[in-house]
């Protein structure tokens, strides 16, 4: 309150001052009094408690409010080499023309688009849109190497586009065949079923092309990784909360099931030098990311 000035010491002027003191007050008082009642994170609950509606919602409308469409898109920090990043009905991709082939692959899929619409189209065929040019299917042929899909055509059946467009071939990578229809088919098997007990899965996969150079196939001069990684994030898992997985596994033929492959996701940002789902809160993402083994029981 100011401080009085000139103060008249009469009964009448002091009756007022104090008439009108007592309403500010009162004012004051009504509106603190509104401000709590309307105010939903009062003292009276915590700000993180649930809404009964929330309670009884089923696992898919329970992702938390951070998450967008963009969530599964890595972060490249090295900026050296051209990286040339392209949008399809199903993924995203990063290409690395340095090594003829995608750095990463992202998308996210959900329980509703397992539903198969679509069958298996096999229409290998060059990416038009990669502007430096793709590789090719005649860059394969004869070289021993399965042509390897990074985001599988089994995950891209609930469109006839989404499926064609997995089979471009700015989504394949040199895989020895007996990985390719191994263990990472299995891991991609095990990713289906996490989708349907989850309700949604944030899927990134690629080859880990950390050397400057290595053994090629073809004209184009396909570059052959030495290790693939698929990294996942859940935005509802076993327990309601978030969890994030990943798996690091050698291009070779292997007798070990894919959960002997599991790694940190920092493991796999040190060997990429990519960023996995950079846009979470930073104390989720760091606590999810050294976590091995996040989708287990």
């Amino acid at each position: 309150m100011a401080k009085r000035k000139n103060a008249k010491h009469t009964t009448k002027t002091a009756a007022a001052r104090f008439f009108k003191i007592l309403l500010i007050c009162t004012v004051a008082a009504a509106a603190l009094i509104g401000l709590r009642q309307q105010s939903p994170t009062a003292q009276s609950a915590p700000a993180t408690q649930s809404t009964p509606a929330t309670q009884s919602a089923p696992a898919e409308t329970m992702r938390p409010l951070f998450l967008s469409a963009d969530l599964a898109l890595p972060v490249c920090a090295r900026t050296a080499d051209s990286h040339e990043t392209h949008s399809y009905e199903g993924f995203t991709l990063c290409y690395r023309e340095a090594y003829e082939q995608a750095e990463w692959v992202a998308y996210e899929i959900n329980r509703a688009e397992l539903v198969k619409e679509a069958a298996r189209s096999d229409n290998f065929r060059a990416d038009p849109a990669i502007t430096t040019g793709s590789a090719t299917p005649a860059d394969y042929k004869g070289s021993g190497y399965d042509r390897g899909h990074l985001a599988p055509a089994a995950d891209m059946a609930f469109s006839a586009q989404a499926m064609s467009e997995s089979f471009l071939m700015s989504n394949m990578s040199p895989q020895k065949p007996g990985f390719n229809r191994g263990v990472w088919k299995e891991l991609e098997s095990a990713v289906r079923e996490w989708v349907q007990e989850f309700g949604s899965v944030y899927v990134v996969s690629g080859p880990v092309l950390e050397k400057a150079t290595y053994p090629t196939i073809g004209a184009n001069r396909v570059a052959v990784p030495e290790w693939y990684y698929k990294v996942l994030f859940v935005p509802v898992g076993p327990d309601g909360a978030p969890r994030m997985a990943a798996f690091l596994l050698p291009n070779e033929t292997s007798d070990r099931g894919y959960e002997a492959f599991a790694v940190s996701v920092d493991e796999v940002e040190e060997r990429t030098g990519l960023d996995f789902f950079a846009a979470l809160d930073d104390a989720l993402e760091t606590s999810l990311e050294a976590t091995v083994g996040g989708l287990r029981h």
